[in-house]
């Protein structure tokens, strides 16, 4: 018995629906008469496995991608503002020694007693305006970031997201500073720069 029609018959077999149990084997027996009688038959059983048996891999392939109908309903957008830390002498990649981050207004701490290239800091949501507080081996410095908050409809049946566009500093106590995307998405992995 060819394996298409086996794994058809194991598929639909245990399936508690009688009627597509039926069919199978129904059609399994028309199989084997045509496979297993005289000679005269095999051109009802060529015709029979060029046309019934694409018919049942259609059918399986229509039902199957009728599952498939789910949106993709990952956001690309994001409230993190990723921070990469630079020499000022020479513009290559730096570290920082932080004690902590805090984000005023809130009672988070973020990245305690770490040496780092690079953080991810959260946004507030709520406001336009997030003020980041550095403890670092320099000393206490401010950043203070800018931004504007919209939400778009994904779809509707994703609903919306929201989008930090628009990015900018107010405030630095750091050297300096570049904004070098202005838009935040999950893919960029540097949104700020900073130069000591």
């Amino acid at each position: 018995m060819p394996q298409l029609l086996q794994l058809v018959f194991i598929q639909f077999y245990f399936k508690p629906d009688l009627t597509a149990k039926w069919h199978v084997v129904w059609l399994l027996k028309v199989y084997d008469h045509f496979t297993f009688t005289s000679c005269c038959n095999t051109y009802i059983c060529a015709l029979f496995m060029k046309i019934v048996i694409p018919i049942l891999i259609l059918s399986a392939a229509i039902i199957l991608t009728g599952c498939l109908d789910d949106p993709d309903c990952n956001s690309q957008t994001t409230n993190f503002v990723n921070i990469k830390f630079y020499n000022s002498d020479n513009n290559e990649a730096d570290t920082l020694n932080i004690n902590g981050v805090i984000a005023s207004g809130t009672d988070s701490v973020f990245f305690e007693e770490a040496e780092v290239s690079s953080i991810r800091l959260p946004l507030r949501p709520d406001t336009v305006q997030t003020t980041f507080v550095f403890d670092s081996e320099l000393g206490i410095d401010t950043l203070i970031l800018k931004y504007s908050v919209n939400t778009r409809l994904v779809s509707e049946d994703c609903g919306i997201e929201m989008v930090f566009s628009e990015l900018e500093y107010v405030r630095s106590d750091f050297g300096s500073i570049e904004v070098v995307n202005k838009i935040l998405v999950e893919q960029v992995t540097e949104d700020v720069k900073i130069f000591n």
